[in-house]
């Protein structure tokens, strides 16, 4: 099988083609393991407000986020 001409366009060969080549891991890693996508990109987003000037509304906007 070669990859899907189209690429993604058809996504049940493009799928088929990454199951059929895909190969185990010997083993997994990760820097925060209690940490979900959902907690990184609020953390994210509140490392990016701290370098800002700050009025009211974005204060009351950086706390919802804590």
């Amino acid at each position: 099988m070669t990859y899907p001409e189209g690429g993604a366009q058809d996504i049940g060969a493009f799928k088929q083609y990454f199951r059929d080549y895909q190969t185990p891991s010997l083993f997994y890693y990760s820097a925060y393991p209690e940490q979900t996508v959902q907690t990184s990109l609020r953390d994210q987003q509140i490392s990016k407000m701290i370098g800002t000037n700050f009025d009211r509304a974005a204060i009351e906007e950086w706390l919802k986020l804590l």
